[in-house]
């Protein structure tokens, strides 16, 4: 472990365990290829209707607010993409032998990019403020077990990455949360459109800062209830899940199906990604996603 671990470069333990499992696969035969088919449940097909998802996916792109780029991510990402800036174990992922790893999170890739861009901008002026958003819709592995309804090994994510400079009086996490979350209810409000209707639409607001509370009612939550009055607009302060991998404020959408079973579905918060990439503290960072798959499984009309 010592050896392959400290004493090999990331170039010499791709060679050889490129080299192990290249004698491995020599021994296998078509039938062994069969049973992994089989018992593996990486590799088992998606649960969902890909005509029905890229319908999903049509409404999603086309609801984008102003400003949003769509983009297409690798099936693959850096190795510890989760695990260096995020608070994931790096066993949630799915290492290759090509030291990278299946992508098991598209936020954490997009504001990689959104770091490379933003270097660009503060390269031209070191005080840039422009926002550079992207939305991608992905499929995701890990590779913990999760034993909830519509729980996938793999599975679709939509999610959305908002990353820019500090504004001051917190004016940048709330003109990019409000937008986050009012693309999340339109999208929520018109799963009609594709089949999906959803009801009792809830919109926790996770306050990981107290003294910004005040605020986050009078500038988020009530101009939200105004828009969305049948939507329920609440302080979540007892949420621990989040904390320490969202800071200031994190957020979730919950809504429930036709039978009236609840479903959560969306979450995002804001993350010192791109303030640990760039070295500067006055950069900022907002990520969300839902998960389109389970929407899909849960939601049919």
């Amino acid at each position: 472990m010592e050896a392959l671990t400290n004493r090999l470069s990331l170039s010499d333990l791709q060679s050889l365990l490129l080299a192990v499992y290249r004698q491995r696969t020599e021994k296998m035969s078509a039938r062994d290829l069969f049973n992994q088919y089989q018992q593996n449940r990486f590799v088992q097909m998606a649960s969902n209707s890909p005509v029905e998802r890229l319908a999903f996916e049509q409404l999603a792109f086309g609801l984008l607010p102003k400003g949003f780029r769509a983009v297409e991510l690798s099936p693959v990402a850096p190795l510890g993409a989760n695990s260096i800036v995020a608070t994931v174990d790096q066993i949630n992922s799915v290492v290759t032998v090509r030291n990278t790893e299946v992508c098991s999170d598209n936020t954490n890739v997009m504001a990689l990019e959104c770091a490379r861009q933003r270097r660009r901008l503060l390269l031209e002026n070191p005080k840039s403020r422009e926002v550079i958003k992207y939305a991608s819709s992905h499929r995701l592995m890990r590779p913990q077990l999760m034993e909830f309804p519509g729980a996938f090994p793999h599975f679709m994510v939509f999610g959305l990455c908002s990353a820019g400079r500090d504004e001051g009086g917190f004016k940048f996490e709330l003109n990019n949360l409000s937008e986050h979350i009012i693309f999340y209810l339109n999208l929520l409000k018109k799963g009609t459109v594709v089949g999906r209707p959803a009801k009792d639409i809830e919109v926790m607001i996770m306050p990981f800062n107290s003294k910004r509370e005040a605020l986050l009612e009078e500038k988020l939550m009530q101009p939200l209830s105004k828009l969305y009055p049948d939507v329920k607009i609440q302080f979540d302060r007892e949420r621990t899940s989040g904390r320490g991998y969202y800071l200031e404020v994190g957020f979730q959408i919950n809504a429930r199906n036709r039978e009236g079973d609840a479903f959560f579905l969306a979450d995002g918060g804001f993350t010192d990604w791109t303030s640990q990439f760039l070295s500067n503290r006055k950069e900022r960072l907002l990520i969300s996603g839902i998960g389109s798959e389970r929407f899909m499984w849960g939601f049919k009309r």
